[in-house]
């Protein structure tokens, strides 16, 4: 099986503009699925390029936002945020290719409250992704950055992003698998800064399990995913939004 080189770059967007950018070069995992590969930071699963999981923008709800058991009896959150069952496929927009159906299924496995496809983030997902793939690297776009404000984002707000770059052509939504797989390095919600960093690279799980999170869209070019959420990983709001440590579905 031939090395694959990952490359991770996650963005978290909170109440005091906090960025998170990293870069993670994986062994070989067994498939595309993956075994876990080595690298430097030991752990990464699966084939392609692993791809960044970020920032977002409002206020999320407070309170109790017990996620019970979803359809396919993942655990639940109790007073935590979404857990990890497998919430029913949401179906997209009547006009959304066998791709959005994809990525949506891919995401709605692993959350309690399905996400609906947004085609105005699929949009802009796909236009970022085009504008990746011709420089050849990842960074977040201005839509994404915890300084945008006003009409340089979507509706005035700050969104949520997860990224992947591959070093081969891998299937639309394939990524979320191992986005999902960082869940056994997630230790506990952090509370500051200094903590957010010290978990590694556990975000972009975060954000595709994320509670408060209705909206996604995707798009890929060339070996590019990029996924826009309306919302995650706001620091302070973890306990609500993401089940507890050790709850992860279906990754050993």
């Amino acid at each position: 099986m031939n090395k694959k080189t990952f490359l991770i770059i996650g963005l978290m967007t909170v109440g005091i503009s906090i960025v998170l950018i990293s870069v993670f070069t994986g062994g070989g995992g067994s498939g595309d699925g993956g075994g876990s590969g080595g690298g430097d930071h030991g752990g990464g699963s699966g084939g392609g390029d692993h791809g960044g999981g970020f920032g977002d923008s409002g206020g999320s709800g407070g309170g109790d936002h017990g996620g019970g058991s979803g359809d396919g009896g993942g655990s639940g959150g109790g007073d935590h945020g979404g857990g990890n069952g497998g919430g029913s496929d949401t179906k997209p927009d009547k006009d959304c290719d066998d791709d959005c159906q994809a990525w949506l299924d891919a995401h709605n496995k692993y959350r309690d409250s399905p996400l609906v496809w947004d085609a105005n983030l699929a949009a802009q997902a796909k236009d970022y992704a085009g504008q990746l793939n011709t420089a050849g690297q990842l960074e977040h776009g201005d839509m994404c950055n915890p300084n945008c404000t006003g009409s340089q984002c979507s509706g005035g707000q700050r969104c949520g992003q997860n990224l992947e770059q591959s070093s081969r052509s891998v299937p639309a939504g394939s990524a979320v698998d191992r986005w999902y797989a960082e869940c056994r390095g997630y230790k506990s919600p952090p509370s500051n800064p200094t903590e957010f960093k010290s978990q590694g690279e556990v975000f972009h799980y975060t954000q595709v399990v994320w509670k408060d999170a209705k909206k996604v869209g995707c798009g890929m070019v060339g070996n590019v995913a990029n996924c826009l959420y309306d919302r995650g990983n706001l620091l302070g709001d973890f306990p609500n939004n993401v089940p507890p440590p050790g709850t992860c579905k279906g990754v050993h």
